[in-house]
């Protein structure tokens, strides 16, 4: 019984480090203003990161690596937005939710490597997956969310 016990333990720690290795990566997340006039206020968290409040001009990009924190740990990061008199806050990255294929536009897409939120007037919109610059308005988005009401 202890030869097995022996045999078994490094086996487990063989496939365990593998695994989480294997699972273990980083995630780019950028968030696009398309809304046409006006500045959106960005501030995006963690549990344990404050990524501050960012000021996002018209047509401008903001980003940052989400880093997966291991095989048994999740990654969460929500944002609050501002923009003239409408806010929202919600999850733009769940370990739970974004590692699984979403369907978009009749599609299916693995979020893992890369994930664009994109702001627009009518709300917030989503797609998996590096959208190329020159292909851009053909890329497949899907619409997440919407402005709450006024502040106020």
């Amino acid at each position: 019984m202890r030869n097995l016990f022996a045999l078994v333990i490094p086996i487990i720690a063989f496939f365990y480090l593998n695994i989480a290795d294997l699972c273990s990566g980083t995630t780019h997340l950028a968030i696009h203003n398309a809304v046409p006039s006006g500045v959106v206020w960005v501030r995006c968290q963690s549990g344990d990161e404050d990524l501050n409040l960012h000021k996002l001009h018209p047509d401008k990009w903001y980003g940052f690596k989400v880093r997966y924190g291991g095989l048994f740990t999740g990654t969460l990061y929500f944002c609050h937005f501002y923009w003239e008199d409408k806010d929202i806050s919600f999850d733009v990255y769940n370990l739970e939710k974004t590692r699984d294929w979403i369907e978009i536009n009749g599609r299916y897409y693995y979020c893992f490597e890369h994930y664009d939120w994109e702001i627009r007037e009518d709300g917030f919109w989503t797609r998996c997956g590096h959208c190329p610059k020159e292909n851009y308005a053909a890329c497949d988005w899907k619409h997440m969310y919407t402005w709450t009401s006024p502040i106020g």
